[in-house]
């Protein structure tokens, strides 16, 4: 999902100068990427109506092998939210999802939390180009859905891509690839995709000797 002006510099987000992300990468990591409801308007004004929350419609995430950063597994779920069950007319036009997929393929947040978590075992670190970490976060309090993964599990890395790639902008991850040269895996704004994004970017900085 794109980056707010409020969020783009959230606190997790780690910078080059005390970046552990080479060593998170020698390991292995799961790159994970959320899409969550959105209005029109909704960006510009940090979600701050009173109806207005970051519900989770839909996880994707891909597992990378130590080192050389192949893809080992992937998942991706659509969540059924419950605050705003419906689906505006601009989340679709942004994502492609739709309520009927939402009233087909839907699962509970418990459930798309399980999964992730799964892919992520025993102990790897998900790494993700926003907040979305925070998100997670948010969703678990907004529903009372227990925890399947500590809060210190997940990393937002976005100050230190944007470092590696010397590039003062706050690219999201559907920018990536273009960035590099490269083709987007998927279509943008879906959440396996923008996720393979990301790992296509960390793969061509760890080629380069970058990361």
């Amino acid at each position: 999902m794109l980056l707010t002006a409020a969020n783009a510099a959230v606190s997790d987000c780690w910078g080059m100068a005390d970046n552990p992300l080479t060593a998170l990468l020698d390991r292995g990591v799961v790159v994970f990427d959320l899409e969550y409801t959105a209005w029109e308007g909704s960006v510009q004004r940090d979600w701050s109506l009173d109806h207005e929350h970051r519900e989770i419609v839909q996880i994707g995430a891909v597992r990378l092998g130590a080192g050389t950063l192949d893809e080992l597994d992937a998942m991706e779920c659509l969540v059924r939210p419950t605050v705003n069950p419906v689906l505006s007319d601009y989340f679709t036009g942004l994502t492609s999802i739709t309520n009927a997929d939402l009233a087909r393929d839907g699962i509970d947040l418990a459930t798309g939390l399980s999964r992730l978590a799964a892919l992520a075992e025993p102990d790897l670190t998900l790494v993700a180009n926003g907040d979305d970490g925070a998100v997670v976060a948010e969703n678990r309090e907004l529903t009372g859905t227990p925890a399947p993964l500590a809060r210190d599990r997940f990393v937002c890395v976005h100050d230190a891509l944007m470092a590696a790639l010397g590039t003062p902008a706050k690219l999201a991850s559907s920018e990536l690839p273009a960035f590099l040269g490269e083709t987007m895996p998927g279509r943008a704004h879906t959440a396996l995709a923008d996720a393979r994004a990301i790992a296509l970017t960390l793969r061509s900085l760890r080629r380069r000797g970058v990361v």
